[in-house]
């Protein structure tokens, strides 16, 4: 039933601030009957707000290149579309959409410089529950023990270590780059 929503959009183009989109919620009602659901509202309209303005220009540039048929250096116009501060060259024939993903993009750039250098993944350790002292030893268990279900083989690495008093973790056992099943492995001195 779910998957036999669809919506349409009317309005969906050429947007500005202040412009209405109606969004309408088209399904089968003799399904929806069927199973006892109503909407109380199947179209909403909504007023379109906080638009950035769309500085769009278009300036032709010629660089000299050198025609290949004659290596002759010759002048070659080029058109650039500069939205928001960002060239894009006219050639690449981007759709709108593809312009302001393209633009987002590039203003993300140049505010990477702030971003803080990675680190790389810190090893979690996990605290067992136990009160009584334990010295478990690693264990692996592997999904063909489990009905090939990983998530009931990872659930059974997981308590081994969280019924022990120990730190431990879990981490996957690899076999020809696929994943068979997980260890569970204990932190010494824990």
């Amino acid at each position: 039933m779910i998957h036999s929503l669809q919506y349409t959009v009317k309005n969906n183009k050429e947007l500005k601030n202040g412009d209405k989109v109606t969004i309408k919620l088209v399904y089968d009602s003799d399904l929806f009957k069927l199973a006892n659901v109503k909407f109380n509202k199947t179209e909403y309209t909504y007023k379109v707000h906080s638009l950035q303005d769309d500085t769009r220009t278009v300036k032709t540039i010629t660089n000299e290149k050198k025609d290949p048929v004659t290596g002759e250096n010759v002048d070659v116009a080029e058109q650039i579309i500069t939205v928001d501060g960002i060239e894009i060259p006219a050639s690449w024939n981007l759709s709108d959409e593809e312009i302001q993903e393209y633009v987002s993009y590039m203003k993300g750039t140049e505010n990477s410089e702030n971003v803080p250098e990675e680190k790389g993944v810190d090893v979690i350790w996990s605290q067992g529950e136990s009160d009584v002292k334990t010295n478990r030893k690693n264990s692996k268990y592997y999904t063909k023990d489990y009905n090939n279900n990983d998530v009931e083989c990872y659930q059974a690495a997981y308590n081994y270590g969280q019924t022990s008093s120990q730190q431990f973790k879990i981490k996957p056992v690899f076999q020809d780059d696929k994943s068979i099943g997980y260890e569970c492995i204990f932190k010494e001195n824990s």
